[in-house]
């Protein structure tokens, strides 16, 4: 358990560090309540990328699930967090309130 946690806080240390303060991102231009919505949703890729590790999965908000689900198929679809990146936040720009 301990160390699902640990994963889902570095999965946030990792979007901030390099997508919210990258001024060329468009992650940096979201309000804080919008990269809180996807920084939150995205922890959604950890279920999957990170057994038999994670011990429990990553449930997160359960207003954020439609927006945790669109994020998942995305980014095995395309398999570039990049992508998934400026995917997430031109959902959450689009008016995404969970």
């Amino acid at each position: 358990m301990p160390l699902d946690g640990v994963l889902h806080e570095l999965m946030h240390f990792q979007t901030n560090y390099y997508y919210r303060e990258n001024p060329n991102s468009i992650i940096s231009t979201l309000s804080e309540d919008e990269y809180y919505v996807l920084k939150e949703s995205l922890t959604a890729l950890l279920d999957e990328s990170w057994k038999p590790i994670m011990t429990l999965p990553d449930a997160s908000y359960p207003e954020f699930q439609e927006l945790r689900d669109k994020l998942r198929e995305y980014y095995y679809e395309c398999r570039d967090f990049d992508k998934l990146m400026e995917y997430g936040a031109k959902e959450v720009i689009a008016g995404y309130t969970g």
